[in-house]
């Protein structure tokens, strides 16, 4: 058993992702975004503080959950800062 089935946060991102089709990985159900703020937005805002930087190495099962959380939220700031002036 690896480190990351003794962190329930680490479970909790894995099996948001995992459990679901991986069509909803690139097109996004009506609601995703704030699903992801009211579960997550806890974790990203310590990762964003360097607080989970110890699952980078604890567990491959964590890394995963950690770029996970860190990839969505940096390529919905990156689309945002890219296109929110053209979409008003």
């Amino acid at each position: 058993m690896s480190a990351a089935n003794g962190n329930p946060d680490v479970q909790r991102v894995l099996a948001f992702w995992f459990d679901r089709p991986p069509i909803e990985w690139i097109i996004a159900f009506d609601g995703l975004d704030h699903q992801l703020k009211t579960e997550f937005g806890d974790l990203v805002q310590k990762a964003r503080r360097n607080e989970l930087d110890d699952w980078a190495t604890a567990s491959p099962e964590s890394s995963v959950a950690l770029v996970l959380g860190r990839e969505n939220t940096e390529a919905e700031e990156e689309f945002l800062r890219v296109y929110k002036p053209s979409l008003k």
